[in-house]
């Protein structure tokens, strides 16, 4: 009997503790300035996507210095062009 009381609340306490997890990390990071953010590679708005496991970190990323042929402005496409 108390074994499936407990199998019951098992999902929603580790789902509890996830929450909280990300809402710690999440904290953390927003408690970071700028450039220590971008020290380790994220923006202020990818902080949610970051927390959550869903950052996309490939050359698809708009924006992203590493994607090849993308330019941040005219002025760094006219450089890399020449």
């Amino acid at each position: 009997m108390f074994g499936s009381i407990i199998n019951a609340l098992r999902a929603p306490l580790s789902a509890l503790a996830e929450w909280r997890r990300r809402e710690i990390a999440r904290a953390e990071l927003e408690s970071l300035d700028d450039r220590t953010l971008a020290d380790i590679g994220i923006s202020r708005a990818e902080i949610p996507f970051v927390v959550t496991g869903n950052a996309s970190r490939g050359p698809h990323v708009y924006g992203s210095a590493t994607a090849p042929g993308v330019a941040a402005n005219a002025n760094s496409a006219a450089r890399s062009a020449a």
